[in-house]
């Protein structure tokens, strides 16, 4: 997704015109850079956090010929994905509870015996 479909989509979900939403848009990211400019800190409760890092400064080598060069140290912007939002992109479907976790394990074994299999889980659902 590009910035003008970003705009779009802001538009259509707020009822608002595509302008509206590119000015909003504009505003996000210049709140955004000036506090990460301040060395500051902006959490997103759920969804992330953006910071700048500090790179120390190190030697590095040129690829062609080998020869070393000094890297100098700088900043970097970074975010941190939420947890909200890693459960959104990984959404997966709730695991079933098995009978054993549920009932407790002497549940599981008495079950396991009474369907002839060591395992409760291969036993037929009761109705």
């Amino acid at each position: 997704m590009n910035r003008k479909e970003l705009a779009r989509e802001l538009a259509i979900k707020t009822d608002t015109s595509i302008a509206d939403a590119n000015r909003t848009i504009e505003a996000f990211i210049d709140i955004i850079s000036s506090a990460l400019k301040k060395d500051d800190k902006v959490a997103l409760v759920g969804f992330g956090t953006f910071e700048v890092r500090k790179r120390a400064a190190r030697t590095g080598r040129n690829p062609r010929t080998g020869a070393p060069l000094e890297i100098k140290a700088s900043k970097q912007p970074t975010f941190k994905a939420g947890v909200a939002l890693k459960t959104a992109i990984n959404a997966q479907p709730r695991r079933r509870i098995t009978y054993a976790v549920r009932k407790g394990a002497a549940w599981a074994k008495e079950r396991a015996s009474l369907c002839g299999t060591e395992n409760s889980n291969q036993c037929a659902s009761p109705k």
